[in-house]
């Protein structure tokens, strides 16, 4: 799956506003997709990575999001996201008290939000 979102600025309190007026036009973030977001946040936190959100939360279209800390990616805000129906696994998973289930880690890049 690949997509492109250009978005124009909510209301200008919104972070995308308040970064467009401090960087004008450009690159706000990228998005990876991986299976297991839960792990993949495990996995970078351990490497030392500076994380925004230790832990994943709702994203669009149904799936869990978590970001990696500019200062960590080279200047570049990196979304993790893990599909809709995996998340909603994973969430049925925890409330029954067996943590999340995945299998490999990957990070194919497939969303440029701008």
């Amino acid at each position: 799956m690949r997509r492109w979102s250009c978005s124009r600025p909510p209301p200008t309190d919104s972070p995308i506003a308040k970064f467009l007026s401090r960087r004008g036009p450009g690159l706000h973030h990228v998005t990876l997709e991986v299976d297991d977001i839960a792990r993949a946040l495990s996995e970078l936190k351990t490497r030392g990575v500076r994380l925004i959100d230790d832990q994943p939360r709702p994203g669009a279209h149904g799936s869990l999001v978590a970001f990696i800390h500019p200062s960590s990616a080279q200047g570049v805000l990196v979304e993790l996201t893990q599909a809709a129906a995996k998340a909603e696994e994973d969430l049925a998973g925890s409330r029954r008290g067996s943590g999340v289930a995945g299998d490999a880690v990957r990070f194919p890049g497939d969303h440029l939000a701008v």
